[in-house]
């Protein structure tokens, strides 16, 4: 924001990480191609897929729900694991 052009608005404070990833899961056949959105109670998600095999991942959440121990740095893609029921 170096020509301070941003415009911030109260109560709307999301955070949105995301990155791309190689062998992820997608619709096949007749959605191959579409992008996915899940929706959760408090937070949503995308997968986009991308060219060569890469899928875009992103997560939007209230900056506020943010767990403190994920942090804002994210590791490799290969070191994350690839499971639902991971903790962030």
């Amino acid at each position: 924001n170096r020509e301070a052009l941003r415009e911030y608005y109260p109560g709307h404070k999301k955070l949105a990480i995301f990155r791309h990833f190689s062998g992820v899961e997608m619709p096949t056949g007749d959605e191959q191609g579409d992008i996915v959105i899940v929706r959760r109670e408090a937070s949503w998600m995308w997968l986009i897929p991308l060219a060569a095999g890469k899928t875009s991942v992103g997560l939007v959440i209230d900056a506020a729900a943010r767990p403190a121990s994920c942090g804002l740095a994210m590791p490799r893609a290969s070191s994350i694991p690839c499971s639902p029921a991971a903790s962030c």
